[in-house]
Parts: C-alpha cells; structure tokens; sequence
C-alpha cells in the first residue's frame, strides 16, 4: 500500500480550505437561498488545479461538494462542485501531451 505522503496532504489542506472559504462565500451573501455572487473558492481550486497540480481534482470535488451539501439550496447545487472542475482537467491534459 502506498503512503500518503505529500499529495495527500495537499488534498486535505485544499478540501479544507474549500469547505470553510465557500461558507464564507455563503455567509457573506445573506440571503436565505444559498446563492452567492461572490465565489471565494474558485480562486483556491482555479491557482491549485493550474499552478500546483491537476491531481488535485479530488480536493476540489469533495470540498465543494460538501459546502454545496451543507448550504441552503442544496439539490440545486449538489452539482456545482464537479461542472467547473472539468474542463480544467482536460485542458490541462491536453496541454501536457
């Protein structure tokens, strides 16, 4: 079994810091429905999948997810944390081929 080691740390971190950045977006908003205009976590997963590592994608999944889960708008939004993910991968592919 492979170790953990430091993609797994970096996983851990983004999710984290996905989760309590998209409750900020969220509590920001103040409105009632969940939706806010400003996202704050599309920076963090934007620089991490570009700059860091498109292996990264997993972080960004799960952590959007679980904001989108917990918010209140939850079966629209459940979703969201995967669509924006996508494109960025492939793209990413594509350029490393």
């Amino acid at each position: 079994m492979r170790s953990i080691g430091p993609v797994g740390i970096k996983i851990g971190v983004l999710c984290v810091t996905l989760v309590i950045t998209g409750r900020l977006s969220l509590f920001l908003t103040g409105t009632s429905e969940g939706v806010a205009l400003i996202w704050l976590p599309a920076g963090f997963a934007l620089v991490a999948l570009v700059f860091i590592d498109r292996h990264l994608w997993p972080a960004v999944a799960i952590g959007l997810l679980i904001t989108n889960a917990t918010s209140a708008c939850r079966p629209k939004a459940i979703g969201s944390g995967f669509f924006p993910v996508v494109p960025i991968i492939f793209r990413r592919a594509a350029v490393e081929q």
